[in-house]
């Protein structure tokens, strides 16, 4: 789904940090980044993006019963 342009991956920053040293030895906090799905406006044809029960930050993908099928069909003929 992601290659035909129905969905797409988007990143956010963790609450979680990791450790590195800079070039003069001293340590920095650097944000991890999470990953998440979202579907595209192309995507947004078959179903909506909601808020994931996970964390208010990220979506997750809903798609339409009604069209779920004519999205199939799309996908096999790519």
């Amino acid at each position: 789904m992601i290659s035909a342009g129905f969905l797409e991956t988007k990143t956010r920053k963790s609450s979680k940090y990791r450790t590195e040293k800079d070039e003069n030895g001293k340590e920095v906090k650097i944000p991890i980044l999470k990953e998440f799905k979202s579907l595209t406006e192309k995507g947004l044809e078959f179903g909506k993006n909601l808020i994931s029960p996970k964390n208010q930050l990220e979506t997750q993908p809903h798609y339409f019963e009604k069209r779920f099928s004519e999205l199939l069909k799309k996908l096999e003929n790519i």
